[in-house]
């Protein structure tokens, strides 16, 4: 997300090098707040998109699953074995 807020304000500075006002950048719908470039003279300052709690939730959830989902590998090939040995 870092390399396209970058982008967004490269593609303001490049079209006009003294721009001065305020731009939006709705960001990432979902994902993260909005970005809002102030220009002063071709200077620029920017606040806004951090995470929404969406965000930081699908990152938990993938956290867990991915903690979890390598534990059901060895518990699987361990049962074939066990009925592989038992017969």
């Amino acid at each position: 997300m870092g390399d396209a807020m970058s982008g967004y304000q490269a593609a303001i500075t490049a079209a006009s090098p003294h721009a001065t006002g305020v731009f939006t950048w709705p960001g990432f719908s979902y994902l993260q707040h909005p970005i809002v470039y102030t220009f002063t003279d071709g200077r620029s300052s920017s606040t806004g998109g951090d995470w929404n709690l969406a965000c930081y939730a699908l990152w938990a959830a993938g956290t867990i699953l991915a903690g979890r989902l390598w534990r059901l590998r060895p518990t699987r090939t361990r049962r074939h074995e066990h009925a592989a040995t038992s017969s």
